[in-house]
């Protein structure tokens, strides 16, 4: 679950290298790793603020998995879910003032929204099974993954306000990880409709599905540079 940095310098990801889900971040100027956030239990799902000064991550808390803002340095901020269930998969509004995580506290996966002060929770979806919420730098519109009848996964934007809601993939192999480009004009998800998960791009209506490479193995859970 890799995550870059505001100035691309670095990356945040999670590394089971001491055998415990650890945030590290990995510098490219220097190709050294060191340890962000490692407190026994989840460091997972992290998303940077559009600022660069907050990060955002789930970690487990009395072995519950909530979520965190952490500043840059990886110290605490403040705790922004407080309920039973799993709390994951964080992303910044274009303006750092609010954030969208998944939650199935209603039994099954759904959306919320919550200020980044840790107040004003609100549900986005109500019905369904979701998961890995981008929301685009333009602030318009959050991209998500929601499973299809047939078990798989389709990709989804809706408004901020819930409304609005549109499929852009059809049930096409499964179609996951959604993140935008910088400038909103593309979504970058994966996809198994050629047999195995590759990388694919397409504008933010559905149109224009390509293939972004070739390679061997899987690629998955991409994110895009700023």
């Amino acid at each position: 679950m890799p995550a870059w940095s505001v100035d691309a310098g670095s990356i945040y990801f999670t590394t089971y290298f001491d055998g415990n889900p650890d945030l590290y971040v990995y510098s490219l100027a220097s190709s050294k790793i060191k340890p962000f956030s490692v407190r026994h239990g989840l460091n997972v799902s992290a998303a940077v603020s559009p600022d660069g000064k907050l990060v955002a991550l789930t970690r487990t808390e009395k072995g519950d998995p909530e979520i965190f803002l952490l500043d840059s340095a990886g110290k605490t901020v403040r705790r922004l879910t407080f309920s039973k269930g799993a709390d994951t998969s964080p992303s910044f509004s274009s303006t750092g003032r609010e954030i969208v995580f998944v939650a199935d506290r209603e039994g099954s996966p759904h959306l919320y929204i919550v200020d980044a002060e840790g107040v004003n929770l609100r549900q986005l979806t109500f019905s369904g099974y979701q998961n890995s919420p981008s929301w685009s730098p333009l602030g318009d519109r959050i991209a998500f993954t929601q499973r299809n009848k047939s078990g798989r996964f389709d990709i989804f934007t809706i408004y901020p306000d819930g409304s609005n809601l549109t499929q852009l993939t059809y049930e096409d192999g499964s179609n996951e990880d959604p993140c935008w480009s910088p400038d909103g004009r593309f979504i970058l998800f994966t996809s198994t409709r050629n047999g195995q998960t590759e990388l694919f791009f397409m504008r933010p209506d559905g149109t224009d599905q390509e293939r972004l490479l070739v390679m061997s193995g899987k690629s998955s859970n991409p994110d895009w540079s700023r």
